[in-house]
């Protein structure tokens, strides 16, 4: 029989993720498949694999781009109805690139923007409603796209991981090795940032309140790999701090509701907590046991918990308390492409091909 002890414990672990997120008397996770989305093309054919998704702020929707296309999907995560599907053509765009890829896409914090990226040389600002383009922000000012020495175009690399500032203000990005940041009333790049050395390709963020950038990097020290995090103020663009964070690359930043606590996430299998306000360690969870490394992270609500994808496809969830594994779960028989976390805490949204499953 278990103890009375025990009993509590189980029930405030539980309760304090969230009610929908059970615990058997074992420990064992009760998520449960709520939704099914098929994505499909502009054709209604399956698509092959999702680059990007995200909900939207207010949870009600969930915006997909895939494949080597230039299309956007929304679905309202309720009916999983897709209710838009929008296509940007490169004719109607004045860009170089001969790309049309989407991979990445982020909401404004009212749920009325999209700002989407890839395989162009801007980002493209639309309505969320319409689809309507609204701004084009460009990765180089007009006559500045880099040539060679024969007077050809150098292809672009890849704009990633598109977040926004918290009043909706400035668009930021990663490209070509560096983090760029637009003024959206003007269209205007403002700033491009460089972290403490090479800039990793992996989530550059804004504080929640929107005075600081966040931005890590590696460095490659005598063949052996340091991971810092840069910390800009985001008025003058300068460095305020620099934190000392992880052995090798790091794979995704993520802040808490307390809105100072910044989490971490490496391929060297640790997660870490810091206090934004003094730049100090406050904990490392390195119980990781049979993990390779942890793709991206989440807080829980309330910050009792850490919510990880791990390079496995496994979902994993951690006590902030103490470290310990509370249970782990596999959301799909393939490789797990993205997961999200829904911004009211009632569901996690993971994709696997063009399966998107909301979990609860």
């Amino acid at each position: 029989m278990l103890s009375i002890k025990l009993v509590i414990y189980l029930l405030l672990v539980s309760l304090s993720f969230s009610d929908n997120f059970k615990l058997d008397k074992k420990g064992n996770s009760r998520f449960k498949v709520s939704k099914i989305i098929k994505v499909v093309d502009n054709k209604r054919q399956n698509v092959e694999i999702i680059n990007d998704m995200q909900y939207s702020p207010n949870a009600k929707y969930i915006a997909v781009v895939y494949d080597i296309s230039n299309h956007l999907n929304i679905y309202d995560v309720k009916t999983t109805k897709l209710i838009h599907q929008f296509s940007i053509e490169r004719k109607n765009l004045k860009t170089h690139s001969q790309e049309n890829a989407f991979t990445s896409l982020a909401y404004s914090s009212d749920s009325k923007m999209l700002a989407i990226g890839g395989m162009l040389d801007r980002i493209i600002l639309l309505d969320s409603s319409s689809g309507k383009l609204v701004k084009e922000f460009l990765v180089f000012e007009k006559g500045r796209i880099p040539i060679n020495s024969s007077n050809e175009l150098i292809p672009l690399q890849s704009i990633s991981n598109i977040s926004f500032s918290s009043d909706n203000s400035k668009i930021m990005a990663y490209s070509e090795n560096s983090v760029c940041i637009w003024d959206v009333s003007t269209g205007k790049l403002i700033k491009r940032l460089y972290g403490d050395s090479y800039v990793d390709s992996f989530t550059p963020i804004f504080s929640p309140i929107g005075d600081k950038i966040f931005i890590p990097n590696t460095k490659d020290n005598n063949s052996s790999y340091k991971a810092n995090i840069t910390i800009f103020d985001t008025n003058s663009y300068q460095k305020i701090k620099i934190l000392n964070a992880h052995n090798s690359s790091i794979s995704s930043l993520t802040f808490g509701n307390f809105k100072s606590i910044l989490a971490s996430s490496s391929i060297d299998n640790s997660i870490k907590i810091w206090d934004t306000q003094n730049g100090k360690l406050l904990k490392t969870i390195k119980n990781t046991k049979n993990i390779v490394g942890i793709e991206k992270i989440f807080f829980s609500y309330d910050n009792k918990q850490l919510l990880s994808l791990d390079d496995r496809g496994f979902i994993n969830i951690f006590s902030m308390k103490n470290g310990e594994t509370l249970y782990k779960f596999k959301p799909h028989k393939n490789d797990v492409d993205n997961m999200e976390y829904s911004p009211n805490s009632k569901s996690i949204a993971t994709s696997s091909r063009n399966i998107i499953k909301i979990w609860k």
